[in-house]
């Protein structure tokens, strides 16, 4: 009757055994991945910010004309539980500093613009996206600086879209 009752014991601990190994595995993994899509979350706040940017170098003949002071943006009107600011330069580049993703420290992150005139098949600007602070593992895959951020686009009028100012196409 001993013998069972051993190795039902030694089944229960390697069973535990099993089961530790598989949660210290497991549960970082877990916590990346939350923290990668309360970063990602972050991310899709500054769609907002993008289109001000795109919408203003549209109306002023291009990324160079954009003035910070005439961008009507409010951070305040994209609320995220994840985002801590969003700021825009004069060049266009938005700066958004995240909260509370479970990241030590929290990733800070810089969108920036630029023109593709030379090519008018693509999109008026793309957006590349890079790692100010943080860590470059949690964040998303389409924001690594190695790979620009993939391209967005914005209504382009003709005169825009060849390279001459609103003013001078009439």
């Amino acid at each position: 009757m001993n013998a069972p009752q051993g190795k039902s014991t030694i089944t229960i601990v390697v069973s535990l055994l099993v089961l530790i190994v598989v949660a210290a595995v497991a549960i970082p993994a877990w916590r990346n991945h939350q923290t990668s899509s309360h970063v990602a979350d972050a991310l899709k706040v500054t769609d907002a910010a993008k289109l001000v940017v795109m919408e203003s170098a549209t109306v002023h003949g291009g990324l160079a004309h954009i003035q910070a002071g005439e961008l009507n943006y409010s951070p305040a009107a994209t609320a995220s539980p994840y985002v801590a600011n969003i700021a825009i330069a004069a060049d266009g580049r938005i700066t958004l500093a995240t909260r509370d993703t479970g990241a030590t420290p929290d990733p800070v992150l810089v969108l920036s613009p630029s023109e593709n005139s030379a090519d008018h098949s693509a999109a008026p600007i793309s957006w590349s996206c890079s790692v100010v602070a943080g860590d470059p593992d949690l964040i998303p895959p389409n924001c690594r600086a190695t790979t620009p951020a993939a391209a967005s686009s914005a209504p382009v009028d003709a005169a825009t879209a060849a390279g001459v100012s609103p003013a001078h196409s009439s």
